[in-house]
């Protein structure tokens, strides 16, 4: 599988950069490999609006708005590479197909995209947003459910391997204990004639009676202070996208960026 994941130009008015762009983007994926599974997502800047006459192949009718010059770039793309554009093809409430939000909530468009290879649609369960994921960032969360069956493959190899307490056997007792369990299981169980196995198995079974394994826990990164503001910024992400009037949606909006500086500005303090 293929995951290719690029930024579109955000000014319109520059075409030479724009064509540069699609240009650098049309390289990547000639070079990839025709069996791979392709999929390309990232903020393409382009709106690709509903409707599909000629482009059934490429997009479907749930799309939202209208298509723009960034739009046509981005579906003739697709088309050239036999990409379908995920955010099109579920019906789903406009508040679930909405990508990006303009810093005063007055704007709203589906700019963000998840396309797949044509091939593979039938993988591809669903594509929408997930406005409550607390990102501190004026676009939505876009995400695709993907099934893919692909052959197994044995990874027993790679299995983890469990470490010993080993330090434990600095103490007097407990070195005692490994040292009587191991005499009690070579008497009880085997002979000078056992073949390795057995005797491995001999001590891992005494060693794992006697010492146990290392307990491994991970370090605390981050001060409480911070994960509360963190947890306060959430609680404002949801007053927000639930909010009913303007003068409330920038309210809030005002209050998250207020907040979002302060975990930034803990979170180099922590460091």
């Amino acid at each position: 599988m293929t995951v290719v994941q690029s930024y579109a130009p955000t000014n319109v008015a520059e075409v030479e950069v724009k064509e540069a762009f699609y240009s650098c983007l049309t390289k990547v994926l000639r070079e990839i490999n025709k069996g791979d599974i392709v999929i390309l997502m990232g903020d393409m800047n382009a709106q690709v609006g509903h409707h599909n006459k000629g482009l059934e192949a490429t997009m479907g009718r749930h799309g939202l708005g209208t298509m723009t010059e960034n739009g046509e770039m981005f579906t003739e793309l697709c088309a050239n590479f036999n990409l379908v554009i995920g955010g099109t093809l579920f019906n789903h409430k406009r508040v679930h197909k909405i990508t990006w939000t303009s810093p005063d909530r007055m704007t709203e468009n589906q700019i963000n995209h998840i396309a797949i290879s044509r091939k593979w649609r039938g993988s591809l369960m669903d594509t929408r947003n997930k406005r409550g994921a607390d990102i501190a960032s004026d676009h939505h969360l876009l995400i695709a459910s993907v099934r893919l069956k692909v052959a197994a493959v044995s990874n027993s190899k790679k299995k983890m391997q469990k470490k010993f307490d080993v330090e434990k056997l600095k103490d007097e007792s407990t070195c005692a204990r490994f040292i009587e369990s191991l005499n009690a299981s070579v008497e009880t169980e085997h002979t000078l004639t056992s073949d390795w196995k057995s005797i491995k198995q001999t001590f891992l079974k005494a060693a794992e009676y006697s010492i146990g394994f290392k307990e491994y826990k991970r370090k605390s990164w981050i001060s409480d202070s911070t994960w509360w503001l963190i947890n306060e910024r959430r609680e404002i992400k949801n007053q927000l996208n639930s909010a009913k009037t303007r003068s409330a949606k920038s309210a809030l909006q005002n209050t998250y960026t207020k907040t979002d500086k302060l975990i930034k500005k803990s979170a180099r303090t922590d460091k």
